[in-house]
């Protein structure tokens, strides 16, 4: 194989975590997999090294039947130390000042492989984590940007979790003063507050009191305790349409709008209707349930504190809530307060609709979309269950009556897989062309499983699915289970991809009296796919 090294490169003042490999044999050994054959190749080498301005800071090879781990610590540690040569002789770090860094991830085996890299921003001092200082100040620029791909499941540098906040009230205050500060320190005007609990009344009223005491708070506190707190908030700012002020005005702005009442607190819902000219201008703090999802938009809107939770949540109800994210805000200086689980139902509505953009810049004539198991798209009431079929997650579907069109395409396309591997992980173009070959009844409607897969693809063109194959099977027809007890767990061992099961039937229990091959499929767990029937394919 010719020998090949691809560099990318990446500059970032970061720390970079470079994962070792889980390879445990005693020689590396490369799967390979195509659509039409399968082959499995020894390789003599694999390896990668990290590099920082063109020194090699940390490696892990493969040679000669083992891992050679070498660092600019001295060989067998496995964690290189990084921004050593940074500064020249004397010098000392200065906040504002730009330092170039530059880390490379280089193959230094002989195949092309993928490489995870995880990068992390964050400030450290005396050895543990600086909070207060906001990883936005790091400037991370990626070279080779198209061959990179973020992490799906990476928080938000503008997310604060409820759960590790004591005073969540009186955090939220504290951002937005020192926003408000910011604005007003630069010649700006505005500057807003959203607050979203609840749709009852008593709970906006709640939440007014205890903002309202929050500001009493700064008031009895203006210049001692209130100013450290302030200061903190100041320096995780990180405006980017304005420059930023010195934290003495930024204080003398906050202050003064403290000590004169000059944040108003806004309750917003069927029984107090609010002008836009009240938060057109000014630092406002506004609180409301349904009302502030419906046509209305807040400038300047920086400070969202959301609690709002469903026992049935509705995709299309939480879209229109999606407007509390502003519009015309600096990104640089936002900040969302918000538990974990209201952030993952976020973002998982998100991917939703990135999925959705995604099939149709693909070209997807069919458009699927998917949620997670408790949120539904709508009310119940709006569906037309005739035309949306479902599809659960982590539930194993075969159909009662299939049929191959050809077992002996069928035979050639599984041949490479045999049964002295008990799956095999191939590409879901496989899984398409396997289903190509398969008819059923409408219990088992192939078409939906197929869109989902290539709603997956059109995200995800390289992904990946898992594929049991199992032959001589002597299973009787419609006793309510396809798969062995060995077979369903190990199916169910895989919780994030789909699972492909094909069965070679030997037809002495039913199936017509012959041998065919029976699909069971398993879509990725905790997640539920929609496939609308256009009107054209119902039945009149």
């Amino acid at each position: 194989m010719r020998k090949r090294k691809v560099t990318y490169l990446l500059f970032a003042l970061a720390a970079l975590l470079l994962l070792g490999s889980t390879v445990g044999s005693t020689r590396a050994a490369l799967t390979y997999y195509s659509e039409n054959y399968i082959a499995k190749i020894t390789v003599d080498q694999i390896g990668v090294s990290l590099l920082e301005n063109g020194e090699i800071v940390s490696s892990r090879d493969y040679a000669e039947d083992g891992w050679r781990i070498r660092s600019n610590k001295g060989d067998g540690s496995v964690n290189g130390a990084l921004l050593t040569n940074m500064l020249g002789e004397n010098e000392k770090l200065a906040l504002n000042k730009k330092y170039d860094e530059k880390l490379t991830v280089k193959n230094s085996g002989t195949i092309d492989e993928y490489v995870r890299v995880r990068i992390y921003r964050y400030w450290m001092k005396d050895g543990k984590k600086v909070t207060v200082l906001s990883p936005d100040l790091i400037d991370l620029n990626l070279v080779n940007t198209g061959r990179w791909i973020k992490n799906p499941n990476e928080t938000a540098e503008c997310i604060s979790y409820l759960e590790t906040i004591a005073k969540p009230e009186r955090q939220v205050v504290l951002h937005h003063l020192a926003v408000s500060g910011q604005i007003l320190a630069t010649g700006g005007s505005t500057c807003n507050c959203l607050i979203h609990p609840s749709v009852r009344q008593a709970v906006h009223s709640r939440y007014e009191r205890a903002i309202k005491a929050e500001l009493d708070w700064c008031v009895q506190h203006i210049d001692d305790e209130f100013k450290s707190e302030l200061e903190k908030e100041y320096l995780g700012l990180n405006p980017q349409k304005s420059g930023k002020a010195d934290f003495d005005a930024v204080y003398a702005c906050a202050r003064k709008l403290v000590l004169s009442g000059g944040v108003k607190v806004l309750v917003m819902n069927g029984k107090n209707e609010v002008a836009s000219e009240e938060y057109s201008a000014g630092s406002n703090v506004v609180i409301g349930g349904n009302t502030l999802g419906r046509g209305v938009t807040f400038p300047s809107l920086h400070t969202i504190y959301y609690t709002r939770t469903s026992k049935k949540p509705q995709a299309d109800t939480m879209w229109q809530h999606s407007r509390m994210f502003g519009y015309d805000r600096d990104a640089g200086m936002m900040r969302v307060y918000i538990d974990e689980p209201l952030y993952k139902l976020f973002s998982d509505i998100n991917a939703t609709n990135n999925s959705i953009i995604a099939q149709v810049e693909n070209g997807t004539d069919h458009i699927r979309i998917f949620y997670p198991q408790g949120l539904n798209p709508t009310r119940a009431n709006v569906l037309d269950n005739k035309k949306v079929f479902m599809l659960s997650g982590g539930t194993n579907y075969y159909p009662f009556n299939p049929e191959n069109d050809s077992i002996e395409a069928l035979d050639a396309l599984l041949a490479p897989f045999g049964e002295d591997e008990p799956s095999y992980q191939v590409n879901l173009r496989l899984m398409k062309e396997i289903f190509a070959h398969v008819t059923s009844d409408e219990d088992f409607d192939i078409k939906s499983f197929v869109s989902v897969l290539d709603t997956i693809l059109a995200e995800q063109p390289a992904a990946q699915g898992i594929l049991i194959v199992r032959r001589g099977r002597d299973v009787a027809k419609g006793t309510g289970a396809l798969l062995s007890p060995n077979d369903w767990s190990l199916g169910a061992s895989f919780t994030n991809q789909v699972v492909l099961t094909m069965y070679k039937v030997t037809g002495r229990k039913g199936w017509n009296g012959r041998e065919l091959w029976v699909p069971n499929i398993k879509l990725p767990s905790n997640i539920v796919y929609y496939d609308v029937v256009d009107a054209d394919e119902t039945e009149v």
